[in-house]
């Protein structure tokens, strides 16, 4: 499974997220930003910018809702379909700690 890593020192400017749907943090230095089929992921430390695309069954399907988790560096959120499933990912290795779903 993989995803993008994004490198802050690349020119983008002309990116905007528009009206942000959903914001938390994750960690003390973190904050995770949520629209749409993304969660952008920005260390305030390091200026490291990732993004987690919510845009497949095995990622999900859109972001729903976020929530992060500050002491453990995790985040959560649910896809945006009628029968969501909600998936618990680890920062800053994006991977899956668990997926919930109800059946």
């Amino acid at each position: 499974m993989e995803f993008e890593r994004v490198n802050s020192s690349v020119d983008t400017e002309w990116v905007k997220m528009g009206n942000v749907s959903y914001m938390t943090f994750v960690g003390k230095d973190v904050v995770a930003f949520g629209k749409g089929c993304f969660i952008i992921l920005y260390n305030l430390i390091t200026h490291e910018e990732m993004i987690y695309k919510a845009n497949s069954e095995e990622r999900g399907e859109g972001v729903q809702c976020l929530v992060g988790y500050q002491q453990a560096h995790m985040f959560a959120f649910a896809e945006m379909s009628p029968y969501p499933r909600v998936f618990l990912v680890r920062y800053p290795s994006l991977e899956h700690v668990c997926v919930l779903q109800d059946y």
